[in-house]
């Protein structure tokens, strides 16, 4: 079967959407910036970077976040789960998410879930990267972040760059604080020179990424900084403009799905059970059960419950209610390490998974 390749086509247009986007991004705003220096005096330098003209965050209570994270982190190196990797040195990661909206406070809730992911990178020390200014059309704007990021790592030496990208919707809230994203990735024996785009396999891993009900979920996933990942962002935003008959019933998502099923790319990616880092509420509304909820019979794999990392509202009707009562609810619940109330830990499925699906030799 021939295979189905963008890349030579799109760079041009990755091209044009990376100056774009640059041009938007003149103005990054983090510590060392002017115009926002008094939200962030607080912050570790560079943990938040805004990209953008406006900073679409919010105000931060910097001091409170800080000695949040700091006591968070403690708890977390005093009661790990197997998996954590607190103690260790692990790949480099960063996690990148966009924000911005036609009608400015109709959607600050956004704001709260992403402080949930600024709280995670200060308890792991390492930096959440914010689009706030969109460069080009709806969804896509993720895949333009995403590239420039690529490219702009791609630029400093192999061992200050970015290793791994983790990309999080909006719409998504950490719940264990503890666990870091890269927890997920084959184990430490094969980073090394594989992580910083070695050739230790002739098939790296490049991309974890999960399954829904629906087909592929890019709301969540690990990507590698390297030039394989330049080629297939390149790719999805080329698809588009030389695919135009070419039905996309999830935008940008269902383009990524095409691609990852060419030979150019499928090899090098794992589809990871969906509840690792992309769970979802089992019931809209019920954001206590997470907290209450004790007899998990009849739960489908995919419902978050005490001990996963992450929970995705992709699809729900009124996110509002569900960002809100998902903080709420991990407010309540805290480090489910610590007070034992974890009700599934992936640690032996982890393992297990990595045992069948490790990079060739």
């Amino acid at each position: 079967m021939a295979t189905f390749t963008l890349f030579k086509i799109g760079a041009g247009v990755a091209t044009i959407v990376f100056i774009l986007y640059h041009f938007a991004a003149l103005r990054e705003l983090s510590i060392s910036t002017p115009a926002h220096r008094d939200h962030f005096t607080s912050l570790p330098s560079r943990s938040l970077q805004i990209h953008g003209a406006e900073n679409c965050v919010g105000d931060i209570n910097t001091t409170a976040l800080v000695e949040e994270s700091i006591a968070i982190r403690r708890s977390c190196q005093k009661f790990p789960a197997p998996l954590h990797s607190f103690g260790s040195k692990g790949p480099r990661v960063a996690t990148l998410s966009v924000h911005f909206s036609k009608s400015k406070g109709s959607d600050t809730f956004y704001q709260q879930a992403l402080r949930s992911h600024l709280l995670h990178r200060l308890v792991h020390q390492s930096p959440l990267h914010v689009l706030c200014t969109p460069v080009i059309e709806g969804l896509w704007n993720k895949q333009a972040f995403i590239l420039s990021v690529l490219i702009e790592e791609m630029t400093k030496p192999a061992d200050e760059r970015l290793e791994w990208i983790f990309w999080a919707d909006r719409d998504s809230v950490v719940l264990d604080h503890c666990r870091d994203a890269v927890d997920f990735l084959e184990p430490a024996k094969t980073f090394g020179l594989s992580s910083l785009g070695g050739a230790l396999h002739s098939k790296p891993i490049n991309l974890l990424i999960a399954n829904d009900h629906n087909g592929l979920n890019d709301g969540t996933f690990l990507l590698r900084v390297n030039q394989w990942s330049i080629d297939l962002i390149s790719d999805i935003l080329a698809f588009p403009r030389y695919k135009p008959d070419v039905h996309l019933p999830f935008s940008e998502q269902t383009a990524m799905e095409i691609l990852l099923k060419e030979d150019r790319y499928k090899d090098n990616v794992r589809y990871t059970p969906q509840h690792w880092f992309n769970a979802w509420p089992e019931v809209e509304g019920h954001a206590q059960d997470y907290v209450t909820r004790d007899n998990m019979s009849g739960m489908e794999e995919w419902s978050i419950r005490r001990g996963d990392f992450l929970v995705h509202f992709a699809g729900c009707e009124d996110k509002e209610r569900e960002v809100k009562g998902f903080i709420e609810a991990g407010r309540q619940v805290g480090n489910v390490w610590e007070s034992d109330r974890a009700q599934r830990d992936v640690s032996t499925e982890v393992e297990a998974f990595w045992s069948e699906n490790a990079s060739s030799t």
